[in-house]
């Protein structure tokens, strides 16, 4: 008589496994602890899994130097797989490296683009740099009114018109 079938093992297995989460936390209180290499060595299996937070944090860390060497090519490519996994944070931060040309060639609208997307998401400071741009027309169509519109209406960079026209991501 058999006690364990391979059915009940695998289950017992996931059952013993930490979850992703569990990993994730591991990285966040490694990172709260100053123990940045601790934390990249944690969340970087996640990233490679398409873990957007994981590679999210690991972007932060490039752009920051912490736990390894600043390198904002590295942190712009975790940024970029995470916004296009719809993290609103790694979202904007990629709109500030094609702003200031950090890890990336200096494009505004493709800046605009990444801010649209995360001020669409809710992103307070993707608003805020998005309604800059169009107050001084630096590298959109200066619009004003639309500027003044970003700033009071937060549903108002849904559908970036820059954006849509032609495949930029």
């Amino acid at each position: 008589m058999r006690i364990f079938g391979p059915g009940l093992f695998a289950v017992a297995l996931l059952w013993a496994a930490p979850s992703q989460a569990d990993h994730f936390q591991q990285g966040v209180d490694a990172f709260a602890a100053g123990n940045y290499a601790r934390a990249m060595a944690t969340w970087q299996p996640l990233a490679q899994q398409g873990h957007s937070a994981a590679q999210f944090a690991i972007g932060t860390l490039y752009a920051t130097g912490r736990g390894t060497a600043r390198n904002y090519r590295q942190a712009a490519h975790w940024f970029h797989r995470a916004a296009r996994r719809g993290h609103r944070g790694a979202q904007h931060n990629l709109g500030v490296m094609y702003d200031r040309g950090r890890g990336v060639p200096k494009d505004k609208l493709m800046a605009a683009c990444w801010y649209h997307k995360a001020a669409a998401q809710g992103d307070v400071r993707a608003r805020y740099n998005l309604s800059v741009m169009y107050a001084s027309g630096d590298g959109v169509a200066r619009d004003p009114h639309f500027a003044h519109r970003l700033m009071r209406d937060k549903h108002a960079a849904r559908g970036g018109k820059e954006c849509s026209s032609g495949n930029l991501f």
